[in-house]
């Protein structure tokens, strides 16, 4: 037993984090002391150089306005605010940190136009809590340059959205440049405008802009662009862009598997065979079926599908090649799980429902805008019926369906006569749906495009 005091011991930590420290004594006799309930010390052990993280504007950014300003600067973990040290071309520039640690707050005076200005945070002694110095082996500056002067922000004509796997690339088309574009993507085309939607700028005398890895990563993005006159002005908004990753799982027999989908107002696809090209490969009627053997069009009149269909016995699609118009309600008859990206954009389109006479039935199965903002089936039922959508009359439909894949039928929600009200599923709505109306008379509806707010 050590019995000289104070007691020391000493080892290597294996890797950074929190040590507790445990110790129990005992005597010359052996008797030992009681075990410990918590441990007696800890120390935190941290070698991780911090590096700066991020900073608004962007290092590298372009068109920036040139009244007087901030750049926001965060570093990966708190900082020693004792440290405030930067240089910089900015004029007026003063620095200081956020309570915590982790902001730096650069703020400026007014700029002159088409300049390049710094902040340079290497050589200052910035260093973590623990001690690490600032890792200069990653940026440690924020560079970005002024508009020039006075600028035009130009109204971006004709977005369309092309997929270029695994990237989506942006198109419009202008006669005249503006200053600059602000680029905006969102996976949320509800999100709040600009704060929910992620922004870029480039070059004025640019038509087209790469979306890297976002036609193959499987989720649903939303494109604006806003021509930027380089100081504070913004145009109004382009049309809105989408793209989306749309699932099928075949079903075990019996089941079967038709899958209602909707497509948006404006792509590519204008007839069914450019739909079994872009899936199958091929020309559209010597192509092969691999993973869908047939695709139908619902007709209001008839009640059923017009379809194109896949003949084994010849090894081609037959049957009618529809033209595909807005808000057309399609299906596919498919024989294997796979999935679809799907790209375009929104036009407004006036739907025309026509009431079939008795003993016919009134199905009308429909695509929905991807850019609507109908996020589940009382939007719907608010738009067409008016007032709340639960509380809502029912004089042109009495209820509205979502086509289940797994099902096989629709989940609806539906006007209730007894009550006064709509009940059932108010189920939610996803780009792609397959949704049909039941509709009670005749009627037109077009469906409302959804424009972010402008500040």
């Amino acid at each position: 037993t050590d019995t000289a005091s104070p007691w020391s011991w000493s080892f290597a930590p294996a890797a950074n984090g929190y040590y507790q420290f445990y110790s129990r004594a005992n005597d010359t006799a052996g008797n030992y002391e009681a075990t410990n309930s918590s441990w007696d010390a800890w120390c935190a052990y941290d070698n991780v150089l911090p590096y700066l993280a991020s900073s608004n504007p962007t290092d590298g950014a372009i068109g920036i306005g040139t009244g007087a300003g901030s750049v926001i600067c965060v570093f990966s973990e708190p900082m020693n605010q004792a440290y405030t040290g930067f240089t910089t071309n900015l004029p007026g520039a003063g620095g200081a940190w956020s309570p915590n640690g982790t902001v730096f707050t650069v703020t400026y005076g007014a700029l002159a136009a088409s300049t390049v200005y710094w902040i340079q945070f290497a050589g200052q002694n910035h260093r973590d809590l623990a001690g690490n110095l600032l890792n200069t082996g990653l940026n440690t500056d924020v560079n970005f340059t002024t508009a020039g002067g006075a600028g035009v922000a130009t109204v971006a004509d004709n977005l369309w959205v092309e997929r270029s796997s695994p990237n989506i690339i942006l198109h419009w088309t202008n006669v005249t440049d503006s200053t600059n574009w602000h680029v905006y993507c969102s996976n949320n085309r509800l999100a709040a405008f600009p704060g929910g939607w992620t922004m870029k700028t480039i070059a004025g005398t640019n038509r087209t802009d790469t979306m890297t890895g976002q036609c193959t990563d499987g989720l649903t993005w939303y494109y604006i662009v806003r021509g930027f006159d380089g100081t504070a002005t913004e145009s109004k908004n382009s049309t809105m862009g989408v793209k989306t990753q749309l699932s099928f799982t075949l079903n075990a027999a019996p089941s079967t598997n038709n899958m209602y989908f909707s497509l948006p107002y404006n792509c590519q696809y204008k007839k069914a065979s450019d739909i079994v090209k872009d899936i199958e490969g091929g020309d559209g009627v010597n192509s092969p079926s691999t993973v869908i053997s047939l695709i139908g069009q619902w007709s209001q009149a008839g009640q059923s599908g017009v379809t194109y269909f896949y003949e084994p016995s010849f090894l081609d699609w037959e049957g009618t090649d529809f033209a595909i118009a807005p808000g057309d309600g399609l299906y596919f008859g498919i024989i294997s799980t796979f999935n679809w990206v799907v790209n375009g954009t929104d036009k407004a389109s006036q739907l025309t429902f026509t009431l079939n006479a008795a003993p016919a039935t009134n199905n009308m199965y429909i695509s929905l805008p991807y850019t609507s903002n109908y996020t589940k089936a009382s939007d719907i039922v608010k738009a067409i019926e008016g007032g709340d959508g639960v509380n809502s009359p029912s004089t042109k439909i009495a209820l509205i369906g979502l086509w289940s894949q797994a099902g096989q039928s629709g989940v609806t929600y539906f006007y209730e006569p007894s009550f006064l009200d709509w009940e059932g599923t108010d189920f939610a709505i996803a780009p792609g749906d397959g949704i049909y109306l039941g509709i009670i008379a005749s009627f037109t509806w077009t469906p409302e495009i959804l424009t972010p707010a402008v500040p």
